[in-house]
């Protein structure tokens, strides 16, 4: 594999911190006991030399412990599952000074490759450059990342920070790449082409290529005509699966949205655009959902938008008026929210005052509920936030956006094989699982909760996480801090401290500490 990333470490104390390091490991665990400060989150100073720590780590360390064999202050270290690095060059410039880690304005780039025929690991670094340097810090060094870390099946890669007791160190990943080859072999491969020479390599190298070639073929002519069913007859693979509401013509959506004016554009998101617009005939407001014919993913969004929202019926979702398929185009119509999103409105809206806001938080924990409980089947939304939230005339709630959404049996979750949602409102164990569950929804909804009370996203003030500082002030009893200042103070106290206090208990790091959405319905209701 190769994996680059750059960060920095920000420091508002004259007391260093220990530093960063990247991870690598067959095992995923927790921080063991004792394990801050030179620890660096990764071992425990009680099993100190055991070797018990299946990981592998490159450490970025910036305080000089001696007990533990450190060089200096600035180093980078290659750890094999103890904290004495098995190597650990200074930080040096290409002038040959030693760079501070500690510098705020040192923007670190690394760059780790790991050869697993050979066995070895190699360490690039650099300061103020996204160029890699022509000469690696650390060397080519030997592990075997199958023994070392435990490596057989799944791995888990990341980074771990630690600050001693006195020091406030920040530390910032600004960009990180991963990427590994797609082919797997096995330890015997690997042996078996060492041992038989080049005439062995031969033999194997062209059977990879040619199987590679064939699957490829094979693909493509899939693919081909997937897309030819899918988009064939104006979408008549779409009628026979699907229960629609009804198709409408592109002549009529293209004049609804004056032929999709870029003044018309509502919003963007990974799949296409959004445009406002009037239906010939009856003249009635819609919002016209257009998926390119370049996103492959987009298709699979239309679909499984459609199938889903064809069996739900809920005040508190947005409707969907009809679809159309036409060439290599997909468009889904929705009724028209006259009040936008809820993100726009908490930014922008002086209108949206507490009582408005209460009764959008009724309204979305009642689609939730409808969805995990009350409709014929058991669905999972995967991506609630306040962009997919949409506001309609009397500023009710109308949740929509299915194109993520799962249906899922009863007595077990569906597990998903991509993390889908957006960052500052999944659910921690998604990283983990990979598992989507109504508790995951429970946990995105939490993180709402919060910011409509709040006024202020998941993530404020560059280094602030909303959720942390919300129960800081939980802890201190003065909850109602967190208000937004937009409300001028005009808020019924209880309910603020209700909402504030549901949105921490659902979005607890552990799942099965959340309440269901019936909990909060009927806590919401003061029952």
């Amino acid at each position: 594999f190769s994996t680059s990333f750059v960060f920095s470490i920000q420091n508002s104390t004259a007391t260093r911190g220990d530093g960063l390091a990247f991870i690598i490991s067959g095992n995923l665990l927790p921080a063991p006991s004792g394990s801050s400060g030179s620890w660096l989150g990764l071992f425990d100073p009680a099993m100190d030399r055991e070797r018990s720590n299946k990981l592998v780590a490159v450490e970025f360390d910036s305080v000089h412990n001696p007990e533990l064999q450190d060089i200096n202050d600035d180093h980078v270290g290659v750890d094999i599952n103890q904290i004495r690095s098995q190597v650990s060059p200074t930080f040096e410039s290409d002038a040959g000074n030693r760079v501070d880690l500690h510098d705020s304005s040192a923007n670190v780039s690394a760059w780790i490759e790991y050869d697993a025929v050979k066995h070895s690991l190699v360490v690039f670094v650099a300061r103020n450059s996204r160029r890699r340097p022509a000469a690696p810090l650390v060397p080519p060094q030997p592990v075997n990342l199958c023994e070392e870390a435990a490596v057989e099946g799944a791995v888990f890669v990341g980074f771990s920070a630690a600050t001693g007791d006195l020091s406030r160190d920040v530390h910032i990943v600004h960009a990180w790449n991963f990427s590994a080859p797609d082919l797997r072999f096995s330890r015997e491969n690997f042996t078996g082409l060492k041992k038989n020479g080049s005439r062995t390599r031969v033999v194997v190298i062209v059977s990879v290529v040619f199987s590679l070639l064939l699957l490829l073929v094979l693909g493509g002519i899939f693919l081909i005509c997937k897309r030819m069913r899918l988009f064939s007859a104006g979408g008549r693979n779409l009628e026979q699966n699907i229960a629609m509401p009804s198709e409408l013509s592109y002549r009529d959506l293209k004049s609804a949205t004056a032929n999709f004016d870029p003044k018309n554009l509502l919003g963007s998101g990974g799949f296409g655009n959004v445009y406002a617009g009037l239906l010939p005939g009856d003249g009635s407001p819609v919002a016209v959902k257009r998926i390119g014919e370049n996103s492959r993913q987009g298709e699979r969004e239309f679909l499984a938008e459609v199938e889903i929202i064809t069996k739900l019926s809920h005040r508190n979702l947005v409707h969907l008026r009809g679809w159309c398929c036409r060439s290599r185009e997909l468009l889904l119509v929705y009724e028209f929210m006259p009040n936008g999103s809820l993100d726009k409105a908490i930014a922008t809206n002086s209108s949206l005052d507490w009582s408005k806001r209460y009764e959008i938080i009724c309204g979305l924990a009642a689609a939730l509920l409808y969805l995990h409980e009350e409709c014929e089947e058991r669905i999972v939304h995967r991506d609630v936030k306040p962009s997919n939230v949409m506001l309609d005339a009397g500023f009710n709630a109308r949740l929509g956006d299915f194109g993520l959404a799962r249906l899922i049996d009863r007595k077990r979750e569906a597990r998903t094989t991509a993390i889908a949602g957006t960052f500052g409102y999944l659910a921690p164990e998604l990283n983990i699982t990979g598992q989507c569950t109504t508790a995951s929804d429970v946990y995105s909804f939490g993180i709402v909760l919060l910011e409509v009370a709040s006024g202020k996203k998941p993530f404020f003030d560059d280094y602030t996480v909303l959720g942390e500082w919300i129960w800081e002030l939980y802890r201190k009893r003065s909850l109602v801090e967190a208000a937004d200042p937009a409300l001028g103070g005009v808020f019924d106290g209880g309910e603020m401290e209700s909402v504030l206090t549901i949105g921490l208990a659902c979005s607890d790091p552990s799942p099965r500490n959340r309440p269901t959405m019936r909990q909060v319905v009927n806590s919401l209701k003061g029952n």
